[in-house]
């Protein structure tokens, strides 16, 4: 924002794995490459601490930061920042109750407005969603939105443990569009306590990554304010 830069950013862990097993044995090395757009070449900074898990985490953008969910090798939750302006790594914890995971794969961050939100599925019952009210104080995090899935003959159906949903826009009724499984989209209602189906992204056989977002418009072009450029590989 300051700048008026864009950047990719790249990390990557490298790990030693068992081979039979697949088990991560131990992380070796962590590396992190920054590519400003115009530069033609990417550059290698310091990089944030490895962690246990974070590859099933998608990086959530807010505030001109980058937020990613990930867990330390004794299993506890952190979420891992990186500030686009400054390129410094931080970190900072969950809500004190989510620190440790109940069920791996259970939370999914998302950015909620002007708020970072944990939205917590480790429970078969409900799905909870906090917000942090004031962005790196632990302090600050709230339980704003609590979804019950006993109310709705839809999250019934299809959630459960072994499925995911997050919300992507909060209304000002209350009223919550929702993800389920990065593949159905629902609408719930605060008023009535129930939810009510909107759209199917598309099948099992081919959602293929697909993942859900609020549009936010700009008068920024892909073909002229972002050309193709030739980069040095890394």
């Amino acid at each position: 924002k300051i700048t008026g830069q864009y950047k990719v950013v790249r990390i990557v862990h490298e790990c030693i794995c068992d081979p039979h097993t697949f088990k991560l044995l131990k992380y070796t090395n962590c590396v992190c490459h920054v590519y400003t757009l115009g530069t033609g070449t990417w550059r290698k900074i310091a990089p944030g601490a490895p962690f246990g898990s974070d590859w099933y985490s998608v990086g959530v953008f807010l505030n001109g930061s980058l937020y990613w969910l990930v867990t330390d090798f004794e299993g506890y939750n952190l979420i891992s920042c990186f500030d686009l302006e400054t390129e410094i790594f931080s970190t900072f914890p969950p809500p004190s109750l989510l620190k440790r995971e109940r069920r791996p794969g259970g939370l999914e961050l998302v950015a909620l407005g002007d708020y970072l939100c944990v939205c917590d599925n480790t429970s078969d019952d409900e799905i909870v969603m906090w917000l942090m009210k004031e962005c790196g104080d632990e302090k600050s995090w709230t339980k704003d939105f609590v979804v019950r899935i006993s109310d709705s003959d839809f999250l019934r159906g299809y959630g459960g443990s072994c499925e995911i949903a997050y919300p992507i826009k909060v209304f000002k009724d209350g009223d919550i569009l929702m993800v389920l499984s990065d593949l159905y989209i629902f609408y719930y209602s605060n008023k009535t306590k129930t939810t009510t189906p909107v759209y199917m992204l598309g099948v099992y056989e081919d959602i293929g990554g697909l993942k859900a977002l609020l549009h936010s418009s700009s008068f920024l072009s892909l073909e002229t304010s972002f050309p193709i450029e030739n980069v040095r590989p890394f």
